[in-house]
């Protein structure tokens, strides 16, 4: 294990893309996968945020790195969200931009 000071980042991928929702009357659907350094596979915490507002949070799959978290229905549109990984005992956690569009 190493020194909590000194740990690798993991770095959630797939984010900084668009994803679309058909219906803002439904829940949003959005898939984040957090890919850790080397082989690690990273566990944990992945928040969903929309400026200061916490959307939705959920567990990584400890088999694959993948969440898939479910907010309620979000504006029409562009929304640009935040999804935080919190880290774990091997690797420091991280954040990065996702933008999700909602259409009629």
């Amino acid at each position: 294990m190493f020194p909590r000071g000194n740990l690798p980042a993991a770095v959630p991928e797939g984010v900084g893309h668009t994803f679309r929702v058909a219906r803002r009357e439904h829940p949003a659907k959005i898939k984040i996968k957090v890919k850790g350094p080397d082989f690690q596979m990273p566990s944990g915490k992945v928040i969903l945020k929309k400026g200061a507002k916490t959307l939705t949070s959920g567990m990584l799959n400890n088999n694959n790195g993948v969440v898939v978290l479910k907010t309620k229905a979000l504006a029409l549109g562009k929304n640009k969200l935040t999804a935080i990984y919190k880290g774990d005992g091997y690797t420091t956690g991280s954040r990065d931009n996702v933008v999700v569009k909602v259409t009629r």
